[in-house]
């Protein structure tokens, strides 16, 4: 993806690879027939509407599920949508089929963890992302990519930093949950409109750990921090050493795309209309057309070939 590696992250997220085995079962869209309209006049115009392509690429939080639940929500008549998922099922990190989607795709709603494709199936990725293509990410994205530092394709286990604008550190635990509260300075940010302050069942992820501040800071400053969560134990009590922090977010990336990112993704929190209301708002925001996109490459850089 990226001509010139975060070696440090990467370091980090290989470590943290043994923790989890991913993936799961899935199909090429040009088969999907969320993509073949029944008539001729049904396809035409369908073609004419933008496309969002959904990754469920992580077994521990159902993302199939709820990314298949957040699609059949977005307006049909405004969005086409392809879900994809790895093959031959969910527990797989090697193999993603269908990616060539990518290249169509308005915006890429993405939510992976420890992934391993082949060069051939990232190529599409990239392409998007170096044309400004639009990203929505959801958790455990911020490690969704976990190679061998010796694989000509280990850059791409930085793209929670340099594409989302926060890395996975660690969180508090399985047992606890997140008070998430609108940011106060960015209260009337389009995007929280239908959204208000709720009790999430994600864990809290800590970007900003108090002991180890040199890592940066997370999200960048350039970024619009929209929720913020604090950590509550199992007694659902706040305790003064889990620090606020940022749960969802927006900014441009370095190729001048959309991104929306957010910590939070647990089962549970699909069940919250405005965390629903949330991720659509964030996925017509990502995929308007912008005048100022560059084009696509025409070939992958050389980490992906």
């Amino acid at each position: 993806m990226i001509a010139k590696p975060f070696t440090a992250w990467s370091a980090l997220f290989v470590a943290c690879s043994g923790l989890a085995v991913l993936a799961g079962a899935g199909r090429s869209p040009a088969t999907h027939p969320d993509l073949e309209p029944d008539s001729p006049q049904d396809r035409q115009a369908a073609a004419a509407l933008p496309l969002v392509v959904f990754i469920a690429a992580e077994p521990e939080y159902d993302s199939p599920s709820s990314l298949e639940s957040l699609r059949q929500s977005l307006d049909p008549e405004r969005f086409r949508a392809v879900l994809l998922k790895p093959a031959p099922n969910q527990n797989a990190d090697n193999n993603l089929p269908g990616t060539e989607a990518i290249d169509e795709a308005a915006a890429v709603v993405i939510y992976a963890r420890f992934q391993r494709w082949p060069a051939k199936q990232l190529a599409p990725l990239e392409r998007h992302l170096k044309r400004g293509g639009a990203i929505v990410a959801l958790r455990t994205s911020t490690h969704a990519f976990a190679y061998d530092p010796a694989s000509p394709l280990s850059s791409w286990n930085s793209f929670g930093p340099r594409v989302l604008g926060a890395p996975w550190i660690y969180h508090y635990g399985h047992d606890s949950s997140t008070a998430v509260t609108i940011d106060d300075t960015n209260r009337e940010d389009p995007l929280l409109t239908g959204v208000g302050a709720f009790t999430s069942r994600s864990w809290l992820y800590c970007l900003n750990p108090p002991s180890t501040p040199t890592l940066g800071t997370f999200p960048p400053a350039k970024a619009r921090v929209l929720l913020r969560g604090r950590s509550l134990d199992k007694s659902g009590a706040a305790p003064a050493d889990r620090p606020v922090e940022p749960v969802a977010w927006t900014l441009e990336n370095e190729w001048h795309g959309r991104v929306f990112a957010t910590t939070l993704g647990h089962p549970d929190d699909f069940k919250n209309e405005g965390f629903v209301r949330l991720l659509r708002n964030a996925i017509e925001w990502t995929s308007e057309p912008r005048e100022n996109a560059t084009p696509a490459e025409d070939q992958p850089s050389r980490d992906t070939k």
